[in-house]
C-alpha cells in the first residue's frame, strides 16, 4: 500500500483517520483543503482545469495518502489508489464533526488548512452534509466502482467511528 485516497462527507473524520493512517505508515499525507482554499494558486472553484491538473499532478508521486471529495480530481486519485478508504458516516455525527471542528479551532487555523483560512459554519455546509447520503453518496460508490477495477485495488467502506477504529487496530 503506497497510495491512499479517503473521501467522505465533510465532518465524518477524513483528517483524523488520515493523520493516523499517516502516522503508522509513515506515507506523506496531502490535504486537498489546503491548496483547495489556497488563494496564492488561483484556483477558480471545483471544476478548474488548473486545479484538477494540480491534483493529477500531486497523484504522480510514488508515495500518498490523499484526503478529501473533490468530485472533479476523484478519477485521477482513484486510478492511482492502492487503498481507498469511504468514509459513509451517518450525517448527524458528520454533522457533529463539524461542530466540534468549529468550536475546537475558532480563532486558530487548522494545521490542514492555509495560513489566513477562518473556520466557518454556514446554512450551506450544513446543508450539503444534510443531503450528502441523498445525493453525493451514490455517486461516491459509482466512481468506487467505475475507477477501481484493478484486482490490486482494495476499497474499505466504513460505517462508523467504531468500525475506523477497529480497521486501523487490524491494518496498520
Amino acid at each position: 500500500m503506497k497510495r491512499v485516497t479517503i473521501i467522505g462527507s465533510p465532518g465524518s473524520g477524513k483528517t483524523t483517520l488520515s493523520r493516523i493512517i499517516a502516522e503508522k505508515t509513515g506515507l506523506p499525507l496531502i490535504h486537498l483543503d489546503r491548496y483547495f482554499h489556497d488563494k496564492s494558486y488561483g484556483f477558480n472553484g471545483h471544476g478548474d482545469k488548473k486545479w484538477i491538473s494540480h491534483v493529477k499532478k500531486l497523484t504522480l508521486r510514488s508515495e500518498w495518502i490523499i484526503e478529501g471529495n473533490y468530485r472533479g480530481t476523484l478519477e485521477s486519485r482513484l486510478k492511482r489508489s492502492d487503498l481507498i478508504i469511504f468514509l459513509d458516516i451517518p450525517r448527524y455525527r458528520s454533522l457533529y464533526g463539524l461542530l466540534k471542528r468549529r468550536f475546537e479551532h475558532r480563532n486558530k487555523v487548522r494545521e490542514e488548512m492555509p495560513i489566513g483560512w477562518s473556520e466557518k459554519l454556514n446554512y450551506g455546509l450544513f446543508k450539503y452534509v444534510w443531503n450528502f447520503k441523498k445525493k453525493r453518496r451514490e455517486s461516491l460508490y459509482d466512481s468506487i466502482r467505475e475507477f477501481t477495477q484493478e484486482p490490486n485495488k482494495e476499497v474499505v467502506i466504513l460505517m462508523s467511528h467504531n468500525q475506523a477504529k477497529e480497521y486501523i487496530d487490524l491494518t496498520f
